[in-house]
C-alpha cells in the first residue's frame, strides 16, 4: 500500500482509503434522503484530506478491510431508499460545495469514482480495459467542465465517438481509453504517445 499511485504525492493506500471514505460520503447522502435532514459528503475538504492522510497509514489488511465494510455500508443504505427518498435532491462535494443531483444518482457516481481510481492504483487496469459505454458516459459527463480552458478542441475515438469543446478546430485523435487518460490527467508515457494531432497536444487542467 506504500507503493506510488499513478496520483502525484498519493500511495496506494491513500487511493485505497478515498475509496472508502467515498463510500461512507455517499452513504451520508442517503441518510439525507432518508431522514430528510441533511448530511453532507465531507463537512470540509480539509477534513476529507486529513482522513485520507490518516488512513493511508494503516496497514494493507486493514485499509482492504476498510474498502468492502464501506462499500456494503453504502449498498445497505442505497437498497433501503423508496422511490420518493430516490428523488431527494442532495448537494454533493466537500461542504456541499458540488453540483446538487437526486440521490438516485448514486450508482453513476460510485462507478465512475471506482473506475477512475482502480486505474489511479496503478496495479494493471488501465483505461483500455474499462468498457467503452462507461467512458464514453464519462467523458459526456466531464468534458464541459474543460468548455473555457480547452476551448477548441475535438476529440475523435477510434471506436466511433467525437467530442467538441468549443469551436473544435484541433483535432486529438486516439482510442478513447487513452483520450480518457489524457483529460483526466492520468495518462502514462504510453498512452500519451499514442495519440495523435497535426498541433502540440495540450496539457488539460487539473480535473478533480
Amino acid at each position: 500500500m506504500a507503493t506510488d499511485s499513478r496520483l502525484p504525492n498519493w500511495s496506494r493506500g491513500h487511493v485505497a482509503t478515498h475509496i472508502a471514505r467515498n463510500a461512507d460520503a455517499l452513504t451520508n447522502l442517503c441518510t439525507w434522503a432518508k431522514t430528510g435532514v441533511p448530511h453532507l459528503m465531507y463537512a470540509s475538504r480539509e477534513e476529507r484530506d486529513s482522513e485520507i492522510e490518516d488512513g493511508a497509514k494503516r496497514n494493507a489488511a486493514d485499509i482492504v478491510a476498510d474498502v468492502k465494510e464501506s462499500a456494503a455500508r453504502l449498498s445497505n443504505a442505497f437498497a433501503a431508499l423508496t422511490e420518493t427518498e430516490l428523488q431527494t435532491i442532495i448537494r454533493t462535494g466537500p461542504g456541499g460545495a458540488g453540483p446538487s443531483q437526486p440521490v438516485s444518482r448514486i450508482p453513476w457516481m460510485r462507478l465512475r469514482e471506482v473506475e477512475i481510481h482502480l486505474v489511479d492504483l496503478d496495479l494493471a487496469p488501465t483505461f483500455a480495459d474499462t468498457p467503452i459505454e462507461y467512458l464514453t458516459s464519462l467523458l459526456a459527463e466531464v468534458i464541459p467542465n474543460f468548455d473555457a480552458s480547452l476551448a477548441g478542441l475535438t476529440l475523435n475515438c477510434s471506436e466511433g465517438s467525437a467530442f467538441k469543446i468549443g469551436d473544435g478546430d484541433q483535432v486529438i485523435n486516439g482510442s478513447t481509453g487513452d483520450i480518457t487518460a489524457w483529460l483526466l490527467g492520468r495518462a502514462n508515457s504510453d498512452e500519451l504517445a499514442r495519440l495523435s494531432s497535426d498541433q502540440e497536444i495540450p496539457t488539460p487542467p487539473k480535473w478533480l
